[in-house]
């Protein structure tokens, strides 16, 4: 009796010494992605209308036109009202926002014309946010494309107070055939071309 109990003792002194040699292996693996920043924009440009936005024909060279086939004669207002309108929109190629400056030159108009095309084409600049909601820029109405000009470009983004953080810059190109903003095309303007020149200028922050 006395034999048994000491080999059971040794049994589970054995065991005991074997548990104790057995540890963890612990070995941490840390885990980073790294964003490159932004060097650079997108641009595109779109034409608008009843069909919904379409990729501008011409958004290759980025021509904004409207020829006179483009454009419906009002008898009762005596103005032209555009088919459509145009749409620009800027992104950062990459992770980052975007200081956008606009500026814009008026062109050429026809002989005995009182309005330039700065004067008679508004632009609305929104911010479009991840939920697809627009915010106002620069108001509901817009402002002309002289009024850009004379302030000498108009910056949107993040360092001016209108940040883009969060959603990307559009801006809509239209004619004001109601006059809210703009000067209409009207049946006493001169016929012919009235051209200018938009200029983005789209720095990375």
């Amino acid at each position: 009796m006395k034999k048994k109990q000491v080999l059971i003792l040794a049994m589970v002194g054995s065991l005991m010494l074997m548990a104790s040699s057995v540890f963890a292996n612990v070995q941490n693996f840390p885990v980073s992605v790294t964003i490159p920043s932004s060097t650079d924009a997108t641009f595109r440009l779109f034409q608008w209308s009843g069909s919904g936005p379409q990729p501008s024909a011409d958004q290759g060279n980025f021509n904004i036109s409207w020829a006179d086939t483009d454009l419906t004669a009002d008898l009762t207002f005596s103005v032209f009202r555009p088919n459509f309108l145009y749409f620009i929109t800027a992104a950062p190629a990459g992770s980052g926002n975007l200081d956008i400056q606009v500026d814009y030159v008026d062109g050429t108009a026809p002989s005995g014309a009182t309005d330039t095309l700065g004067d008679k084409v508004v632009a609305t600049v929104v911010r479009v946010e991840p939920s697809t909601a627009e915010i106002n820029i620069n108001g509901s109405t817009g402002q002309t494309l002289t009024s850009i000009a004379t302030a000498s470009g108009v910056i949107f983004g993040g360092d001016t107070g209108e940040p883009l953080d969060g959603g990307f810059f559009k801006m809509y190109i239209a004619l004001d055939p109601d006059g809210t903003t703009a000067t209409p095309f009207n049946f006493g303007d001169p016929p012919g071309s009235y051209t200018g020149t938009i200029t983005l200028t789209a720095t990375p922050i």
